[in-house]
């Protein structure tokens, strides 16, 4: 029945632009106004469905969309009976325009409906509760409750829910006997974060409690070194900690009277953009931390620049520091690009995939990837790069598509995990399998996928697909963000908040959970070579700008080179 809806739409948008066209010099039928009517009701529809079946048929309709308007700007109501003015023949013309090119990209189009384990998902188990007519309280017990039961990892990360509930429980109810938002806020915060799990989540106002707790900072980066030393690995020029006398490669010793590693255990990292999920992440986070607090605060500073014969101390005050704006977002999804290609200096290829989402300029980023597999074959580049280092992730169905090309069979990318109601249990669903289907043109030379903590959900989908391939090794300081978890539950809170956790698990095709962190705190792709972040490295990278992985991924690939 889509298709059809489908094949209707676009053969009565051609049918209203030749009307139009063979109208330019003459009055317009009279059928052709009601026609115009017809196609934006269709249009509609269209728009519906494209926003229950796939991120890329809306994409796809926009063009198609706007052709239909411009169509009808030209046909519709009055001048019937007229010939058409000059402003309505332009209409005319970029209408026809925009009518084809929205044809040219629905032809295009892979098949839309979402693999299947997606739609199990949505349709097959309740995902939404909403307890906003609740008191704080009691929608924290329930909170707490549903978790118990249907939060995919409970046995997986060994987590104690009655525990956690006693330690917020009277948080909570104390905020609610002051009518506190901020508190409340600020304790629904702490719980969500205390789950090492990047797909939990709070939404809603944060009664500006980011901006007053995290909003201000010292210009002021820091990195951990493999031996544990902690180093200033980015100085803002005139900020707190430049005027301080910090120097990018001193090395920090001290934070408010004490030592540095002692102050760095009790960082909070609440306000992460998600819950750190690995006990590296977490690490990663509190260096982050660390130099971030209110505009005002003070930290005093240890510190002994390179080649300082004594050490140093200081008192910085924190200013307003804004956070990056992050890849993903919908300003990138209309007009960003997702893929971005380039040949190194030596040959090899590059490709760096910042997201797994279809955008208006680029619906399918496996056509690029293609195109470029195609050039870079014929140029005899010995290997290729694949960054995805800081990928934000998006849509897993993207994943197998993009790496489709490197696989000489087809293997299992993911089956999902689905709560069972009756026995309370989690069960793989192998009917739900998603698989990677080999696609030309093949690539048969090294790969080398870069990685870090910031490569977060579907954008760890690419690294496991390619993993355990003869010819694929992975790169990087650290291993992924571990959270992996497939679809999503929403719980509504009192006070306009939405609690998000994990749906689902995603399994391998031994039925293993794959990638999300365990209770140790491992997680995610793990690196097949882990560069060393050593004193040397540090200098290379921190103040030199050298991208110390991608040298280390170009040696391994002429290594291989015939």
């Amino acid at each position: 029945m889509l298709p059809a809806f489908t094949f209707l739409l676009a053969a009565l948008t051609v049918l209203l632009a030749a009307a139009i066209a063979a109208g330019l010099r003459r009055p317009l039928a009279r059928w052709v106004s009601p026609l115009a009517g017809a196609l934006a009701v269709l249009m509609a529809g269209q728009a519906l469905w494209s926003l229950r079946t796939s991120p890329l048929a809306l994409l796809a309709s926009v063009p198609l969309a706007a052709g239909v308007a411009m169509l009808g700007l030209a046909a519709f109501p009055r001048r019937v009976g007229h010939p058409p003015g000059a402003l309505r023949r332009i209409a005319a013309a970029v209408g026809i325009v925009l009518a084809v090119d929205g044809a040219v990209r629905w032809s295009e189009l892979p098949p839309l409906p979402r693999p299947r384990h997606h739609a199990s998902l949505l349709a097959g188990e309740k995902t939404e509760t909403n307890l906003a007519a609740f008191s704080w309280s009691h929608a924290f017990d329930a909170l707490c409750a549903k978790l118990a039961a249907e939060y995919p990892f409970t046995q997986w990360k060994r987590i104690d829910w009655a525990a956690l509930r006693a330690r917020f429980a009277p948080r909570v109810r104390d905020a609610e006997a002051r009518r506190d938002d901020r508190a409340y806020y600020r304790t629904l915060r702490a719980f969500a974060w205390s789950i090492p799990d990047g797909h939990v989540d709070l939404r809603g106002d944060d009664r500006g409690l980011r901006e007053a707790e995290a909003g201000g900072g010292y210009g002021l980066g820091l990195a951990e070194l493999d031996d544990g030393r902690v180093m200033a690995a980015r100085v803002d020029a005139g900020g707190p900690a430049a005027r301080a006398g910090l120097q990018v490669g001193a090395e920090v010793l001290a934070w408010n009277g004490g030592p540095v590693r002692s102050a760095l255990e009790r960082v909070s990292v609440d306000w992460s953009e998600e819950p750190p999920a690995t006990a590296e992440g977490r690490r990663l986070q509190r260096l982050r931390f660390l130099t971030h607090g209110r505009v005002g605060a003070h930290a005093a500073i240890g510190y002994r620049n390179p080649g300082a014969p004594a050490a140093s101390t200081a008192e910085m005050e924190a200013v307003p520091e804004a956070y990056p704006r992050p890849t993903g977002t919908r300003w990138d999804v209309f007009f960003g690009d997702p893929i971005s290609i380039k040949k190194l200096p030596d040959g090899t290829g590059y490709i760096q995939v910042k997201f797994e989402l279809p955008t208006f300029w680029d619906l399918m980023p496996e056509r690029e990837v293609r195109g470029a597999l195609r050039r870079f074959l014929k140029a005899g580049a010995p290997g290729i790069v694949i960054d995805v280092r800081g990928n934000t992730g998006g849509q897993d169905e993207i994943v197998p598509r993009i790496t489709a090309f490197f696989q000489p069979r087809p293997r299992i990318y993911e089956i999902a995990g689905l709560y069972d109601p009756v026995t309370a249990l989690f069960r793989p669903h192998p009917e739900t399998a998603v698989r990677v289907q080999p696609r030309r043109p093949y690539w048969p030379r090294r790969v080398a996928v870069l990685v870090n903590t910031d490569t977060f959900s579907a954008g760890e989908g690419i690294p496991l697909a390619l993993r355990g391939l003869p010819n694929v090794a992975i790169f990087g300081w650290r291993g992924t963000q571990g959270s992996f978890g497939v679809g999503e539950k929403t719980v509504h809170l009192p006070d306009g908040l939405d609690f998000i956790f994990p749906q689902g698990q995603s399994l391998d095709g031994q039925y293993q959970i794959q990638l999300d962190s365990d209770a140790s705190g491992r997680g995610g792709v793990p690196l097949d070579h882990r560069v060393a972040l050593d004193e040397a490295a540090f200098d290379a990278a921190f103040r030199q700008g050298r991208d110390v992985i991608l040298e280390a991924a170009i040696g391994w690939i002429r290594k291989g080179a015939p």
